[in-house]
């Protein structure tokens, strides 16, 4: 699987060992206005997007536009708007709190979903 994530660079390391043996590529951009090129480019399967970077709503908004990839916010529970989040149309949330096992397992359901959604719809 390969997961685009855009963020800062500590959050993009941590996925990256979380998720090495894992047989899942962590692609990292900080370049929004690339982002549907290097979601085309690298053929990801899955974006991350950090809730902390500036742009994050606009950013998933501009994602679920432009062709069927499922969209993951990672978010500090304590500072984010539970109604934005509601409003972003995004596959899923992960806290920034959660352990390495709770991200895998939750990336992990959450294309599972997608691949199913994509089959019936095929």
């Amino acid at each position: 699987m390969k997961i685009l994530f855009i963020g800062n660079e500590l959050m993009a390391q941590r996925l990256y060992r979380a998720f090495e043996k894992e047989d899942i590529n962590i692609i990292s951009s900080r370049d929004v206005p690339s982002i549907s090129e290097s979601i085309e480019t690298n053929k990801s399967d899955l974006v991350i997007v950090d809730s902390t970077i500036a742009g994050a709503e606009e950013i998933c908004h501009r994602i679920c536009n432009l062709e069927f990839v499922p969209v993951v916010l990672m978010v500090n529970e304590a500072e984010i708007s539970w109604k934005t989040i509601g409003n972003l149309n995004i596959d899923g949330f992960i806290s920034t709190d959660a352990g390495d096992t709770e991200i895998l397992a939750r990336i992990n359901a959450i294309y599972r979903r997608s691949k199913k959604t994509q089959m019936i719809l095929n």
